[in-house]
């Protein structure tokens, strides 16, 4: 079988072979295989860029995190000059735009009330009611002596925290204050945390490599989980029991963990630098961000990449999936690009 002919022929963004073997003539030594060709029936094309024009007084910098407020039509966009900057995604401009923090913007997340939260390397946490648009935080917490790296509600008014300085901090948003620190195992950087339904125990990722199940109540550490060769950015869950989760890491690779087992069940290569950030989509595909520029798809099934997303000039660092299925993602190129689907069977 020609595959470049058949490359050139057949238009498809990624596309997987598989050939196995399946009998041998030992008369003739002849041998047969089974040709198996495999693809998605969709891709993603550029829809619009969401990026201020020239003579904006909101000037454009290279954006760090995204957020859909979906009730809204807006996104919330957190920039590494500090800035927050709020879209109209229906006239496709900045709607206002907030002095946030003094340096750069590396984590942020929306709560149950829809307040966003902001993580700065300028050591600060601050909280913001953007759907009022008030340019004031409703609450501003200081206590970290590092960049702020991860976010994440815990429990009823509390957030957790976490960054650069090596530490877990527990937050009483009503007392706004801080109630718990703990130095992180190992004494490593916090870069990314998931808080799973057991009361108290989170899974952390950081510098040494490692991904470490974590009770913060007992500060005990019943498992720690190897396989990553470089620092972990990013660690979500994939399923519903909460049984498994991915991590993506500097070694460029996505790992798949079974927390029943304690092991890593398959790892996804096919990025080619760092995995700076992983999402779920509505139709359990997983989907990576990565400092390569480029966007995949992963379907977790077949354990392959069903889809790569090219675009952007520079690290890709957050991607969200809007309310009508879009795609939206953020990147060092000071740009925010909507993509859209296209479905290739009703060609």
């Amino acid at each position: 079988i020609d595959f470049n002919a058949l490359l050139k022929r057949v238009n498809l963004n990624e596309m997987s072979f598989s050939l196995k073997k399946i009998s041998k003539d030992f008369n003739t030594e002849q041998q047969v295989f089974n040709f198996e060709l495999q693809w998605d029936g969709e891709e993603y094309k550029q829809k619009y860029e969401l990026r201020p024009k020239k003579g904006d007084p909101d000037k454009a910098d290279c954006v760090t995190r995204i957020i859909e407020l979906k009730n809204l039509n807006k996104i919330v966009s957190g920039l590494i000059n500090g800035k927050i900057y709020v879209w109209d995604l229906s006239t496709k401009i900045i709607d206002y735009s907030i002095k946030a923090h003094k340096s750069a913007i590396w984590s942020m997340i929306k709560l149950s009330n829809d307040y966003i939260v902001s993580g700065s390397s300028d050591k600060t946490i601050k909280i913001w009611d953007v759907v009022t648009g008030k340019s004031d935080p409703t609450i501003e917490l200081t206590g970290h002596k590092g960049t702020v790296f991860c976010l994440g509600e815990f429990e009823k008014n509390k957030l957790l925290s976490g960054g650069e300085d090596r530490t877990i901090k527990l937050w009483d948003l009503v007392g706004k204050n801080c109630i718990m620190t703990l130095k992180a195992p190992n004494n490593c950087k916090i870069n990314s945390f998931y808080i799973m339904p057991d009361p108290g125990f989170i899974i952390i990722g950081g510098d040494d490599n490692l991904l470490k199940i974590w009770n913060i109540y007992s500060n005990y550490v019943p498992k720690t989980l190897k396989g990553h060769a470089c620092t972990v950015w990013s660690i979500i869950s994939i399923g519903d029991d909460d049984t498994k989760i991915a991590s993506g890491s500097s070694d460029n690779t996505i790992k798949i963990w079974d927390l029943t087992k304690s092991k890593c069940i398959f790892t996804l290569e096919g990025h080619d630098n760092t995995i700076s950030s992983l999402k779920m989509l509505n139709n359990d595909l997983l989907i990576s961000t990565s400092w390569d520029k480029s966007i995949k798809l992963w379907d977790l099934k077949a354990r392959n990449c069903v889809s790569t997303i090219i675009g952007h000039n520079d690290i890709v660092w957050d991607v969200i999936q809007l309310r009508d299925g879009d795609l939206a993602s953020c990147s060092n190129d000071k740009k925010i690009i909507v993509w859209s689907k296209n479905d290739l069977n009703t060609n």
